[in-house]
């Protein structure tokens, strides 16, 4: 009996997808450290709304101003200059 080329490809793509599930699960995982361990995520950004236009930005990449001691972040210099120029009328 002659195996087709195709069924022996989808036969073996089979394999290694069964191969995967048993055995691949926890490789590639091996990230050791204090936040981990306690189960905790390292979060290394987070995300912030500009009030002007209501687009999410990286904090490390936002414009900031800080206004009576409140921090606001920005996409742009130029939402930045139209929030000042808002909260000056």
């Amino acid at each position: 009996m002659l195996v087709s080329p195709i069924r022996l490809l989808i036969l073996a793509s089979l394999g290694y997808i069964l191969y995967r599930l048993l055995f691949g699960r926890g490789q590639g995982r091996t990230n050791s450290g204090p936040s981990q361990a306690e189960g905790k995520r390292q979060v290394d950004d987070v995300l912030v709304e500009d009030p002007v236009c209501h687009l999410y930005i990286p904090q490390r990449e936002a414009e900031s101003l800080i206004i009576s001691g409140t921090t606001h972040y920005f996409c742009s210099p130029e939402c930045r200059k139209k929030f000042q120029s808002e909260k000056r009328s």
